[in-house]
C-alpha cells in the first residue's frame, strides 16, 4: 500500500493576474487568450464538457446555445486533501495524545501544543472546533531545550519500563519492543536530560504556593511531592538541613517529613480550611480582609494546645537524644587518635577511597576538622571522623590502628583487626544518639555510608548492608531522593547530600548482589541528579560565578563514580529480571515468547550504550600511566565484566554435554552462556594482574572480582573435563548410528587446543587470582574464608 501523499500547499497554485495584481489591466480578450486550456466559467459551474478552446474566439457551443457570455474569469479553487489523509492524521494525533496522557496524566500541555483538536472539526472551517483545556489540570512548563527532543527522550524512557497498569494496545506493542529503562544518554543519568532551569522551578513553586483557589490547592497536593508538616498552615516545600544545623533540635521537627503523591496527607486539605476558619474566628479577624500567610502561621501556636504539637522532653530523653550529652561527647573526643595518626588516616582516606567513592568534600572536611574543630561540638561529625578513621586504617602500617591485645601468636599485630576500635566508637554513637522521632542530618547519613563501607571488608558484610538500608530510609525520610528538595543552583551542602545518597544506593546494590538479595531501593523510586562532575578544589571560589566550574580539558575524578553508578543501574535491572524469584510477576505479560532472549538482549543493549559513552581517560589499557585513572578504570571495568558473568550465569546449563547435542532443545542464550562468562572472567584476570603490578587501591572490589572470576574459570575447567569424557564415550560407541556425524564433530574439535592445554591455561589464570587474594589476606578479614 502506497503512503498517502501530502496535501498540496496553496502557494503552489498560480494566482490569476486579476487577483494577484490590482494594477493589471482587466481585459476580456486577454483573459480569453490566457485561459484557453480550461473550461469556461459557465461549463465549470454546470460541470459539463466545454469545447471553448477549440472554437473560434474561444466561445464554446454551450454558451452560444444558451446565449450567455463565454468568459474565463473565475479563479480555480484548489481541492482539499483527501479524506483518508485527514483521517490518518486524526488517528495519529489521537494516539499521540493518548500516549502523552498516559505518561503525564495530570499535566496540561495546552500552552505548548495548543488546545485539543476535535475529530472532523476541519469540516467546520475552524468555527468552534478548538476547545479550551480544562482548568483543573496542573499547568506544566517544558524545559528550555527543544520540546520535541524532550518528549522523544522521556517517552522512550518511560514507555520501556514495566507498568502495573494494564497496557493499552499501543503501549503493549511498545513494551514488547523494549522492556527496560536502561537507556544511557550522553548527558549521563536518565534524568539529567531535563534542564533544571530556575525559570521552570519558579513557575512550579508558584503553582504550588498559590492557594487562591481550590483547584490550585488540589493540584499542588496531588501532583507535587512535598514536605508535609501537620502543624503548619499548608503543605510546605522541603529543603535539606545544612550541616551547620545538625546539632540543633528544631521545634516541631518530629512532624516535618517528606510525603509523596500516594500519601494520605493529600486528603486533609478540607480539614486545613476549616482549621483556618477556626483560627481566624479565634483571633477575631473574620471580615478583616486578607492576611499574609506567614503572619497567620506565626499566630497559629497561640490557638493550639502545645502538648499535642510539641515533642515532649521525656521522649527525647528516653531515646538518648537530649541536649545534656556533654559526657558522651567528651568520651568520644577522648577516643580520637593522636594528631599525627589522625592526619595520616585522613590523607589515606582521600588518597585511596574518596576518589573512588566521593563521599566528602576535602576542603570542607579539613576546615571543619582542623580549623573549626567541629568534633568538640557536634556528636555526629565526631561519628563521621571515627568512621573515616576505621575505613582508612586498612591502608596504614602504624600499629596504633590495631586494638590493644589484637596480636598474632608470633607477637605481630593482627592487621585484620585494624580500625575496629574506631568502628566501635561510631556504632556506639549510633546506639545512643540515633533518633526515631527527629529527622536525620547530613553527618548521620554520611556515617551510615562509612560504617557500611568498613563492614564490606569484614566477615560481617551482611550487617553493613543492613546499615546501608537504614541510611537509605533515613535519607528518604527527609526527601534527599527527590530533586525538588534541592536548590536551583549547586551548593556545598546539596552536593554532599547527593553524594551521600548515591553512595548508599550503590552499596545497597552491591551488597544485595553479594548476598543474593534484591535491592532495597529501586531505580524508579528516586529522580535525583548525578553528582556534579567538578573536582573538590573547584567547588568554592571568591567569585560566585566561577564556583562549581570544572576547567575545560581536565577530567573530573567524580566522572568515574558516575560511570560506576550507571553500571549499577544495569546490575539492578539484572537482579530484578534474571534473578527474580517470581518471574511471571516481573514481566506481567509484557514479553511474549522466550523471556530469556528478550532480557539478555535488553541488558546487552544497555551494556553496549554504557561502554560507548565511557570517557576516553577511563577506557581500560594495561599501559595507563596515571595511577588514579588506572585504578578508577580498573574498578569500573572489573564491575563491567562481573555484570557480564552475572547476566549469563543463570543460563549456564547444568546438563551433561551429551544432553546438549540436541540443538533444537537448547536456546541460543544457553549455548553461548559459558563462553561469555569465561571470556569475562579472563578479562578480569588481566585487570587484576595489571593492578598488582601498579598497586591496588580498591581492595574490596578486587577481592569480589577475583573470587567470582576464579569460580567461573574453575567451572569452565570442569566443563572441559565433562566434554572430554562425553567424547570418549562416543568414540567407544563406534557402531552407533551417528558415527558419521560424530566424526564430523571430532574434525571440528581438532581445530581447538587440546583439553589438557586449555585446562593448564585456565588453571594458570586461577593461580594469578589466588595470588592476588593472598597478597591482601593479612589485612582483610573476609578474604580468609575465600582462600
Amino acid at each position: 500500500m502506497q503512503p498517502l501523499a501530502g496535501p498540496p500547499h496553496p502557494s503552489s497554485f498560480p494566482l490569476s493576474p486579476s487577483l494577484s495584481d490590482n494594477n493589471y489591466p482587466l481585459s476580456l480578450n486577454a483573459l480569453k487568450k490566457r485561459k484557453v486550456d480550461r473550461a469556461c466559467d459557465a461549463c465549470r459551474r454546470r460541470k459539463t464538457r466545454c469545447d471553448g478552446p477549440r472554437m473560434p474566439d474561444n466561445v464554446c457551443s454551450n454558451c452560444i446555445q444558451s446565449r450567455k457570455t463565454c468568459t474565463y474569469v473565475e479563479m480555480s479553487k484548489p481541492r482539499g486533501p483527501p479524506k483518508a489523509y485527514i483521517t490518518s492524521l486524526e488517528d495519529k494525533m489521537e494516539a499521540m495524545e493518548a500516549l502523552l496522557k498516559g505518561l503525564y496524566p495530570n499535566v496540561d500541555f495546552s500552552n505548548e501544543l495548543g488546545p485539543p483538536v476535535i475529530r472532523d472539526s476541519w469540516k467546520n472551517e475552524g468555527a468552534a472546533s478548538l476547545q479550551p483545556a480544562s482548568s483543573s489540570t496542573h499547568k506544566y512548563t517544558l524545559p528550555l531545550h527543544s520540546s520535541a527532543s524532550y518528549l522523544s527522550v522521556n517517552t522512550r524512557k518511560i514507555e520501556t519500563g514495566p507498568s502495573l497498569v494494564p497496557p493499552s494496545p499501543l503501549s503493549h506493542r511498545l513494551s514488547r519492543r523494549r522492556t527496560t529503562h536502561l537507556v544511557f544518554e550522553t548527558t549521563g543519568h536518565p534524568f539529567q536530560g531535563r534542564t533544571r532551569s530556575s525559570e521552570n522551578k519558579n513557575r512550579l513553586s508558584t503553582d504550588q504556593d498559590n492557594n487562591s483557589s481550590s483547584d490550585n490547592q488540589s493540584s499542588a497536593s496531588s501532583d507535587v511531592d512535598e514536605l508535609v508538616d501537620p502543624s503548619a498552615d499548608s503543605v510546605r516545600r522541603l529543603t535539606l538541613r545544612p550541616a551547620a544545623e545538625s546539632t540543633k533540635i528544631i521545634e516541631d521537627a518530629n512532624s516535618a517529613r517528606f510525603h509523596g503523591k500516594s500519601s494520605a496527607t493529600t486528603l486533609i486539605d478540607a480539614a486545613r480550611r476549616f482549621r483556618e476558619l477556626h483560627i481566624k474566628e479565634a483571633r477575631n479577624i473574620i471580615g478583616a480582609g486578607p492576611v499574609d500567610s506567614s503572619q497567620e502561621f506565626q499566630r497559629v501556636p497561640h490557638t493550639r494546645r502545645s502538648e499535642f504539637w510539641r515533642t515532649p522532653r521525656w521522649e527525647i530523653s528516653w531515646e538518648g537524644y537530649h541536649l545534656d550529652s556533654a559526657g558522651l561527647l567528651s568520651w568520644v573526643v577522648a577516643q580520637f587518635p593522636p594528631p599525627d595518626l589522625a592526619t595520616e588516616l585522613i590523607n589515606n582516606f582521600f588518597a585511596h577511597i574518596n576518589y573512588q567513592f566521593p563521599l566528602l568534600h576535602r576542603p570542607t572536611f579539613e576546615r571543619q576538622y582542623y580549623k573549626e574543630k567541629l568534633y568538640h561540638r557536634d556528636i555526629w561529625f565526631a561519628c563521621v571522623c571515627h568512621s573515616l578513621f576505621a575505613v582508612a586504617c586498612r591502608w596504614s602500617n602504624d600499629p596504633r590502628v590495631v586494638s590493644e591485645g589484637a596480636t598474632l601468636p608470633n607477637g605481630e599485630p593482627d592487621w585484620r583487626k585494624a580500625g575496629w576500635k574506631y568502628f566501635d566508637v561510631g556504632i556506639t554513637i549510633h546506639r545512643l544518639r540515633r533518633s526515631l522521632f527527629l529527622p536525620t542530618t547530613l553527618f548521620e547519613v554520611q556515617t551510615f555510608t562509612l560504617l557500611g563501607m568498613f563492614l564490606r571488608g569484614t566477615s560481617a558484610f551482611a550487617v553493613g548492608w543492613l546499615l546501608v538500608s537504614i541510611g537509605l530510609r533515613k535519607a528518604q525520610d527527609v526527601g534527599a531522593h527527590r530533586r525538588k528538595v534541592y536548590r536551583s543552583g549547586p551548593t556545598v551542602d546539596d552536593e554532599l547530600w547527593k553524594r551521600a545518597f548515591w553512595l548508599l544506593v550503590v552499596f545497597d546494590c552491591l551488597g544485595g548482589t553479594s548476598l543474593g538479595r534484591c535491592c532495597g531501593f529501586g531505580q524508579e523510586d528516586f529522580d535525583l541528579e548525578m553528582p556534579l562532575e567538578v573536582d573538590d578544589e573547584y567547588w568554592e571560589s571568591e567569585d560566585p560565578s566561577k564556583a562549581f566550574q570544572q576547567p575545560p580539558g581536565v577530567p573530573a575524578l567524580v566522572a568515574s563514580f558516575n560511570c560506576f553508578v550507571r553500571l549499577t543501574q544495569v546490575l539492578t535491572f539484572a537482579l530484578k529480571t534474571a534473578y527474580a524469584i517470581n518471574k511471571s510477576k516481573v514481566f506481567f505479560g509484557l514479553i511474549t515468547g522466550d523471556w530469556k532472549e528478550e532480557v539478555i538482549r535488553q541488558l546487552e543493549i544497555a551494556m553496549g550504550e554504557w561502554f560507548k559513552n565511557l570517557p576516553e581517560h577511563l577506557k581500560w589499557s594495561d599501559k595507563m600511566t596515571n595511577p588514579v585513572y588506572a585504578s578508577q578504570s580498573a574498578t569500573i571495568h572489573s564491575l563491567y565484566y562481573f555484570i557480564q558473568m552475572l547476566i549469563y550465569r543463570p543460563f549456564i546449563s547444568s546438563s551433561s554435554p551429551s544432553d546438549l547435542d540436541d540443538k533444537e532443545s537448547v536456546s541460543p542464550v544457553t549455548k553461548k552462556a559459558m563462553d561469555v562468562c569465561t571470556a569475562a572472567a579472563r578479562a578480569c584476570v588481566r585487570i587484576v594482574q595489571t593492578q598488582i603490578a601498579h598497586g591496588m587501591s580498591n581492595i574490596p572490589n578486587l577481592v569480589h572480582t577475583a573470587y567470582h572470576a576464579a569460580g567461573q574459570l574453575l567451572l569452565r575447567v570442569w566443563d572441559i573435563k565433562m566434554q572430554e569424557k562425553a567424547r570418549k564415550e562416543k568414540r567407544d560407541r563406534s557402531a552407533s548410528k551417528d558415527d558419521q556425524k560424530d566424526r564430523g564433530t571430532s574434525e571440528q574439535e581438532e581445530s581447538k587446543p587440546p583439553p589438557a592445554q586449555q585446562i593448564d591455561e585456565l588453571m594458570a589464570e586461577v593461580h594469578i587470582l589466588i595470588n592476588a587474594l593472598e597478597r591482601v589476606e593479612p589485612k582483610w578479614e573476609f578474604v580468609m574464608p575465600i582462600l
